[in-house]
C-alpha cells in the first residue's frame, strides 16, 4: 500500500466548487490581458474584491464574455477576494494598479478580518516589482520599500521577498526591520530568514536548491522550510521546478523517513509530507 493511500482516503482533494472559484478569476484575468473586453473583465474582478452581490458579479462577467465561468450562487469569502486583489495585480495593467492605488476601507466593504487593504497594498507592490527588469533592479526595489515603506505590510513582504531570493546584504536592514517587529519575543528572529537564504544560496540554480530541502534520504531542515521549499517551486512554474516537485512527491508516495528509519506512514511527519505531496498532484491535476 503506498504510504500516503490512508491520507487520501481521510482527505479527498480540494473541492470542485473552490477550485471553480479561483479558476473563473483566473480566466477573468486572461481576458483582461488578452484585451478581450478589457473594462469589463476588470470589473468583474473588482466586483469580487468588492464582495458585490453575485447577481452583480455575473452581470459584468457576462459583459466581459466569462458567463457560466462564475456560479449562481456563492458566498465570496475573504480568502476569495483576496485571491481577487492577487489576479487584479497580476493583470499588470496600469488601470489595475490606479484601482489598487485608490482603494479605501469604503470601497472594500465589510473586511471582519481587517486584512484586504493590506493586501491590496502588498499586491500593488508585487505588480510594480515585475516591472522592474532584472534581478538587480528588483532587489533595488525591494531594499527601498523596505528602507521607506508603504506600509509596516509592505514592509514584511519586502523582508521576505529578500530572504526568499538568498540577498544576504541585506542581513543588516532586515535584521534591524525583524528586531524592532518582535522585541518582546524571545529567540532569534531572523533565524528563518538565514535559513531560507541558505538554502537557496547551497547551489546556483535555484530548483535544485530548494529541492535539497526536499530529500528524505537526509537530514530535515523542519517542517516549516520544507512546505516554503514547495511553495517557492510551485511559484517558480518552470521545468526544472516541477522535475523536483515530482521528485519530491514520488519520494513521499514510496516513503522512507531519514530521520527515523522508519516506513512513512509510520514517522510522525508522515501526514505533513503527504499533505504537500497530495496537494502537489492536485495541482499536476488542475493545469
Amino acid at each position: 500500500m503506498a504510504a500516503c493511500l490512508v491520507l487520501a482516503q481521510a482527505c479527498p482533494g480540494s473541492t470542485t466548487y473552490s477550485a471553480t472559484l479561483t479558476k473563473a478569476l483566473d480566466q477573468a484575468c486572461r481576458a483582461a490581458i488578452e484585451d478581450k473586453s478589457r473594462s469589463e473583465a476588470l470589473e468583474t474582478i473588482e466586483a469580487v474584491i468588492e464582495g458585490r452581490p453575485i447577481e452583480a458579479i455575473n452581470a459584468a462577467a457576462q459583459r466581459a464574455g466569462l458567463k457560466g465561468y462564475f456560479p449562481q450562487k456563492t458566498m465570496w469569502s475573504d480568502g476569495y477576494r483576496r485571491y481577487a486583489l492577487e489576479v487584479l495585480g497580476r493583470t499588470g495593467l496600469q488601470e489595475a494598479l490606479d484601482y489598487l492605488s485608490a482603494l479605501t476601507p469604503q470601497t472594500i466593504g465589510r473586511d471582519d478580518a481587517l486584512s484586504l487593504l493590506p493586501q491590496a497594498k502588498i499586491e500593488l507592490k508585487k505588480a510594480l516589482l515585475r516591472r522592474q527588469v532584472g534581478s538587480s533592479q528588483q532587489i533595488a526595489f525591494l531594499r527601498a520599500e523596505l528602507a521607506s515603506p508603504l506600509s509596516r505590510h509592505t514592509a514584511h513582504w519586502a523582508v521576505n521577498e529578500l530572504c526568499d531570493r538568498g540577498d544576504v546584504d541585506s542581513i543588516g536592514a532586515i535584521r534591524q526591520f525583524l528586531e524592532d517587529k518582535y522585541r518582546q519575543q524571545s529567540g532569534d528572529p531572523i533565524a528563518s530568514c538565514k535559513s531560507r537564504m541558505d538554502i537557496v544560496n547551497s547551489h546556483p540554480d535555484r530548483a535544485r536548491a530548494l529541492g535539497s530541502a526536499l530529500r528524505l534520504d537526509t537530514p530535515s531542515p523542519g517542517n516549516s522550510l520544507i512546505g516554503w521549499a514547495v511553495e517557492q517551486l510551485i511559484a517558480m512554474e518552470s521545468p526544472a521546478a516541477d522535475a523536483e516537485l515530482e521528485r519530491y512527491a514520488t519520494e513521499v508516495e514510496r516513503g522512507l523517513s531519514a530521520n527515523t528509519g522508519l516506513p512513512l506512514q509510520e514517522s510522525e511527519d508522515s501526514w505533513f509530507h503527504c499533505e504537500l505531496a497530495r496537494k502537489i498532484r492536485l495541482r499536476g491535476l488542475q493545469r
